[in-house]
C-alpha cells in the first residue's frame, strides 16, 4: 500500500516484493516509541494526555520520502537500485574477491579518500571530480568509478580492520552538507 516493494529490487531490474517485510514493524515501532515519548515529554510540561494516531502505512510511506520526493519532482517511477542510493555513492552492498558482500559508503572527502586508501585506489582518490558526494553521484555511470570502484573486488575481509578506521560521522550539519 506503501509503494516500498515497487520501490524495491536490483539496479537496472524489475520491482520485486520486499524480502525483509518485517522492517516496517520495527520501523513503526519507532515510530510510536517516538510518538509516545513526546506525548509524554508533553504531558510533563502541560499536564495533558496526548491521542498518538499512526499506522504502518503512514510509516512505510515515510521511510521513503526521498524517493516520493524524487517521484514529485520528476513525475518519474525512481529507478531501483538496490542496496545503493541515489544520494551518496559509493553506497551499498560490494561483492568481494572471496564472494562475500560487505556494505560500503563514504559521504565525506576524507572518508572517500581514506577508503579508496584502503582499496588500492588512489586514481580515484586522487581525481577532483570525485572530491564531493555531487562529484561521485553524477559520475555514478562513468567508466572511471563504475570500472574502478566497484566491480575491482579486493579482498576486504582482510582489509576489514583498516575499512573500520574510516569511518565516522559528521559532528556538525554543515560537514554533512559541505561533505
Amino acid at each position: 500500500f506503501s509503494g516500498l516493494a515497487g520501490n524495491s529490487g536490483g539496479e537496472g531490474g524489475k520491482s520485486e516484493v520486499y524480502r525483509h517485510f518485517t522492517q516496517m514493524d520495527a520501523t513503526t515501532g519507532n515510530y510510536a516509541t517516538m510518538a509516545i515519548l513526546m506525548a509524554m515529554l508533553a504531558r510533563e510540561k502541560t499536564g495533558k494526555g496526548q491521542r498518538i494516531d499512526l499506522t504502518m502505512v503512514e510509516a512505510a510511506t515515510a521511510v521513503q520520502a526521498s524517493r516520493i520526493g524524487e517521484y514529485l519532482a520528476t513525475g518519474e517511477q525512481p529507478a531501483l537500485m538496490g542496496s545503493g542510493t541515489t544520494t551518496v555513492v559509493p553506497s551499498g552492498a560490494f561483492e568481494t574477491e572471496d564472494g562475500t558482500w560487505m556494505g560500503l559508503e563514504a559521504r565525506t572527502l576524507p572518508q572517500w579518500q581514506a577508503l579508496c586508501g584502503v582499496l588500492g585506489l588512489t586514481d580515484l582518490a586522487e581525481n577532483p571530480a570525485f572530491n564531493t558526494i555531487a562529484g561521485r553521484v553524477a559520475a555514478r555511470d562513468a567508466p572511471s568509478l563504475r570500472g574502478g570502484f566497484p566491480t575491482r573486488r579486493p579482498n576486504l575481509r582482510r582489509r576489514r580492520r583498516r575499512l573500520a578506521r574510516c569511518r565516522g560521522a559528521p559532528r556538525k550539519a554543515e560537514e554533512a552538507a559541505g561533505a
